[in-house]
């Protein structure tokens, strides 16, 4: 059965899974102060709308020549 040597493989990364998650504890309080920059990102994101909008613009003349 190839599955069930692949299966032991897997528990040894199980054991290494669960380091992570201690490590993803720590990161959840840096996400925390990503959650305040991604607001700033929205903002930017905001600006990028208005310049696909100018991209907009410039394929209809592309669209009319083509």
């Amino acid at each position: 059965m190839i599955g069930s040597g692949g299966s032991s493989k897997t528990i040894d990364l199980d054991p290494k899974t669960i380091d992570l998650n201690s490590k993803t504890t720590d990161l959840d309080s840096k996400t925390t102060d990503l959650d305040s920059k991604t607001i700033d990102l929205g903002s930017k994101t905001t600006d990028l709308v208005s310049k696909s909008i100018d991209l907009d613009s410039e394929t209809s003349p592309i669209i009319c020549s083509l």
